[in-house]
């Protein structure tokens, strides 16, 4: 069935009709403990909205994963500050804006030096930016009937984006966030079945995080390519002149310009320049830069715990089953006279008889995303690029009978007139199949993937092959659980 607009519709309202609160799970318990003075009260305790209680967020996402993101957003971002201090208190380290890369999987890890490749990734990620999942094929829109993608696909595409950058990136933990290519919705109604907590588009309704019943599916974001923004003639359009306290603005791009004085990186100079002056370090303070993914974990994870107080002790409880994350309380009413520590790995800022202190990052780092059926790389190897008649098979035995899940191919170049990508298996009872025969279109590096899983079950085989060609540069193979 393909998931059109009006099927979507449909769907969505079944899903949040039938929604049922989550099984009880087990959780973390954090404690901070002082000496308290004598007579002091009993203290109100609370989280903090948002990361070290500041009034808003504000998130820059940077699709499809252009190289540029490193070496032109990333320093350029970074040159704009706001510190972990609340607002209006001073003593706060010096945080640099930072992003997220919303990138399609399919591109990354490829020869295509214009696509970030998986140790550029990772060194966003060493500087604070986020990488956020932005599909697999980046297929599926909502203009055109044709292109409606099948609820088979759009799990295919979910499945396989995560379980890569959990492999590549997230010490098997994927991103949470999703960025819906090209805006096409209905992936919506399958994000939570592969560890995705929320989603953003242009055009989308939430851009505030304290309505408890918003909808972080469907988060909104401005539109800053340089056809639509130049048309503008004010570089701050589109951010709120007073942010509201919750507010979440997000500024998305497809890169932004080098060159210090083209106009597309001097809008971008005005408009970071205004946030940082006016919210950052050099104005009210009042501003939480982060990627999308760490803002939305907070707010999950913020909602579903439990913080009590007692004299002289406060107790922070937090559900195991959302993404890891530190935490922002705010202690009221504690004497001056009272003497407090700062816990370890944590921070403390002390204003009168009001405490807040940030926890550091809570809960179960490891939590596989997507959790089933459990899959891993089984076998990865360059194929022969010297056959120049396209000919040729590539030949993979296992050891012993193996459960596949998936292949990956790498094209990056054209292959030869009337070539066929052929792949075959033979199972331990000797059976041969055919998985795949299908032509290939010129591709200038893309990991082409063959899914089996999770929409059908893995295929036993103790042999596969697959034809070759000069433009298929490399193999993966992944196998999983036979269920």
């Amino acid at each position: 069935m393909a998931v059109t607009l009006a099927v979507w519709f449909a769907l969505r309202a079944n899903l949040w009709a039938a929604a049922s609160p989550p099984p009880e799970q087990s959780s973390v318990r954090w404690d901070f403990v002082w000496q308290a003075a004598l007579g002091e009260p009993l203290p109100a305790v609370s989280i903090c909205p948002l990361l070290y209680d500041k009034k808003w967020a504000y998130a820059v996402e940077i699709d499809d994963g252009p190289v540029s993101t490193l070496g032109v957003a990333q320093p350029l971002l970074a040159e704009f500050n706001f510190t972990d201090a609340p607002p209006g208190l001073s003593g706060g380290h010096r945080h640099p804006f930072v992003g997220g890369a919303a990138v399609i999987v399919e591109r990354s890890g490829t020869p295509n030096a214009s696509f970030l490749n998986w140790s550029q990734l990772r060194q966003l990620q060493t500087k604070g930016w986020g990488v956020l999942n932005h599909s697999y094929w980046h297929s599926g829109n909502s203009w055109d009937p044709k292109a409606a993608m099948s609820v088979d696909q759009i799990k295919q595409d979910l499945f396989w984006s995560q379980t890569i950058l959990a492999s590549e990136l997230g010490e098997s933990q994927a991103t949470t966030h999703l960025v819906y290519p090209n805006g096409y919705m209905p992936f919506e109604l399958y994000l939570a079945e592969f560890g995705l907590q929320s989603g953003s588009r242009v055009g989308g309704r939430l851009c505030n995080l304290l309505n408890a019943r918003a909808d972080l599916h469907d988060i909104d974001r401005n539109y800053l390519d340089e056809p639509v923004w130049s048309k503008e003639t004010n570089a701050l359009w589109g951010l709120p002149k007073t942010p509201q306290a919750g507010d979440l603005v997000i500024d998305f791009t497809h890169g932004i310009q080098a060159g210090a004085q083209s106009p597309n990186q001097l809008r971008w100079r005005t408009r970071l320049g205004s946030i940082a002056s006016r919210f950052g370090e050099g104005g009210s303070d009042e501003m939480w830069c982060a990627p999308t993914a760490a803002i939305i974990n907070y707010i999950q994870t913020m909602r579903a715990s439990l913080v009590e107080s007692a004299k002289g002790h406060v107790t922070l409880t937090v559900t195991n089953s959302l993404p890891t994350t530190p935490l922002t309380i705010k202690i009221a009413g504690i004497s001056p006279l009272s003497k407090l520590g700062t816990p370890r790995g944590s921070l403390l800022f002390r204003q009168n008889e009001t405490v807040w202190i940030t926890t550091p990052p809570l809960g179960v780092r490891k939590s596989t995303v997507p959790t089933q059926p459990k899959v891993e790389r089984v076998y990865s190897a360059s194929l022969d690029a010297q056959n120049p008649k396209g000919d040729a098979w590539h030949i993979v035995k296992f050891d012993r009978p193996t459960h596949i899940a998936a292949v990956r191919v790498l094209q990056h170049g054209e292959v030869h007139p009337g070539f066929e990508l052929i792949i075959k298996t033979t199972a331990s009872s000797g059976k041969s199949q055919i998985l795949v025969n299908t032509p290939l279109k010129p591709n200038w590096g893309a990991w082409l993937l063959f899914p089996i899983v999770p929409t059908s079950k893995a295929q036993e085989a103790i042999q596969l092959e697959l034809s070759t060609d000069p433009g298929l540069k490399a193999v993966e193979v992944w196998a999983g659980d036979s269920e």
